[in-house]
């Protein structure tokens, strides 16, 4: 029997802690002071006048300025971005130019290069200058081209071959230097572009 007992005491305070009291809602006395909100006043806004301007005939610039054309670099670059060529190249800065072959855009027409985004062997340059600038450029370049031979020679066959089958070309005052699979193809879309 006290083991009942004992069963029944343990579920009522069981029961008893269990049981939540009904929360109770009391109101603020301030808010029920206060008066319900009203609608702001608005004021018709004044209507607005419809008189068409009378027509003048503006004056007519004595010269029509036309916009300078894109230098041949940037026609080239332009011509190769269209054709997808540039891809997984990134545009060199003119001082990465400078660092890296020794050219002074500043000296130069125009002039554009990129290098390779994804790897370490492609390269595309387009170079205008005078023609005895673009002869120490196109020696600046073949310089280089034997210099980046000679390193992948020890370590790199397939970077040697693109290196070997590389386009460099001096036309008059124009340099073109191109190290990719692609080097052919960005050659005859240089050659597309008007001069």
């Amino acid at each position: 029997m006290k083991k009942w007992i004992i069963i029944c005491w343990s579920l009522l305070l069981l029961v008893g802690c269990t049981a939540a009291p009904v929360p109770e809602v009391q109101l603020d006395p301030r808010a029920q002071a206060t008066s319900a909100p009203t609608e702001p006043v608005t004021t018709p806004e004044p209507a607005l006048e419809t008189a068409v301007p009378e027509e003048t005939e503006a004056p007519l610039p004595e010269e029509t300025e036309v916009p300078s054309e894109a230098t041949l670099s940037d026609r080239v670059a332009a011509a190769w971005e269209d054709a997808g060529y540039l891809s997984d190249l990134v545009q060199y800065s003119d001082m990465d130019l400078l660092d890296l072959y020794g050219i002074d855009l500043t000296a130069c027409k125009s002039g554009i290069g990129f290098a390779d985004a994804v790897g370490y062997t492609n390269e595309a340059l387009v170079i205008e200058a005078e023609e005895t600038m673009a002869a120490e450029i196109e020696s600046l370049l073949k310089t280089h081209l034997e210099t980046v031979k000679n390193q992948f020679r020890s370590y790199d066959p397939e970077a040697l071959k693109l290196a070997e089958d590389a386009v460099l070309l001096r036309d008059g005052g124009v340099v073109v230097m191109i190290v990719s699979p692609l080097a052919e193809e960005m050659l005859a879309a240089y050659r597309s572009v008007n001069r």
